[in-house]
């Protein structure tokens, strides 16, 4: 199973994530990159509208998540660097927001571990502390998800000890997650999202043998 770890440093701007994935790396590129691929896995796995997706330097791309509820929720980016097989430098941005402006920087990294594992190392960006906090603050429950918070605790959250939020690259919907043994600086109750997770999960379906 495809799986997500979490870091949300103290007194930062930055998020930075680790997908392990048992796929090839060129299979695990093409996923971020195919049109038909992508649209596949990245909103959850919920249907997503494409509206365009030009991924190669200097193209952008603009998506609307439709989800179960009946409501379409809106992205867009532009991409700054497309590197086959080594990097997707790009920015965020959830067209859902009172204003425009709360733009995320995100740098996705693909490594590969051996001929059959990939890593894909993300470092996301918001334009201020408080729109990366106001990122992971909201809630709801998760699991199957390492987070690391504040000076470096580390715990693994069991079911109904997480929560959730939304985000970027490695998906609209962040899937940090923290339980009660590390408590986020700016919140008190255990948390973040389950979002990020749910399309690594999809990932995972898409890419990973059935075994």
């Amino acid at each position: 199973m495809a799986h997500l770890t979490v870091t949300v440093p103290e007194n930062s701007q930055n998020i930075f994530g680790t997908v392990t994935i048992k796929a090839s790396l060129e299979k695990v590129f093409e996923a971020y990159t195919k049109e038909e691929l992508f649209a596949s896995w990245w909103c959850r796995g919920n249907p997503m509208k494409v509206y365009h997706f030009d991924c190669q330097d200097g193209g952008s791309w603009h998506i609307a998540e439709q989800s179960e509820d009946g409501h379409e929720y809106e992205f867009t980016g532009c991409f700054h660097e497309v590197a086959l097989d080594k990097r997707i430098v790009q920015t965020f941005e959830f067209l859902g927001m009172p204003e425009r402006g709360h733009v995320m920087l995100e740098k996705a990294e693909f490594v590969a571990i051996d001929e059959h594992t990939t890593e894909i190392r993300t470092h996301s960006t918001a334009m201020s502390q408080s729109d990366r906090d106001g990122m992971v603050a909201s809630s709801s429950p998760t699991q199957n998800c390492w987070v690391e918070v504040g000076r470096g605790a580390r715990e693994q959250g069991s079911r109904g000890e997480i929560c959730t939020s939304s985000f970027p690259l490695a998906p609209p919907h962040l899937c940090l997650s923290a339980c009660h043994h590390a408590k986020l600086p700016w919140q008190t109750t255990s948390g973040i999202p389950s979002g990020w997770r749910q399309s690594v999960e999809a990932l995972g379906k898409l890419l990973e043998p059935n075994d």
